[in-house]
């Protein structure tokens, strides 16, 4: 149970805000070269898996700003009065809603 992401250790939340932030960025340079070879190519295969991809940036660009701010601006640990829990969990929720349309 302690390897399990949603901790609220230092640690762990640098380690998972650096993970989601290079998904991120691997996720929009597919993106973009995906877009790019649609259009070169005409490729509507291409074109539709570039906006699928874009789908996933919309997912993780989210996620990443919400553990960004689970974290305490000074870098110490986070202490349960002054965490950002509830809109982590509100952001989650959100995430998960604007997945389903």
């Amino acid at each position: 149970m302690s390897e399990h992401l949603q901790g609220t250790d230092r640690n762990n939340q640098q380690a998972v805000v650096k993970r989601l932030s290079s998904a991120l960025i691997i996720t929009i340079a597919i993106f973009a070269m995906e877009l790019i070879g649609g259009f070169v190519s005409n490729s509507l295969s291409l074109k539709s898996d570039a906006a699928h991809m874009f789908g996933d940036v919309l997912a993780l660009a989210p996620e990443n700003r919400i553990y960004m701010l689970a974290q305490n601006r000074d870098g110490d640990e986070i202490h349960s009065e002054t965490s950002y829990l509830p809109s982590r969990c509100r952001g989650k929720t959100l995430n998960g809603c604007r997945n389903l349309l």
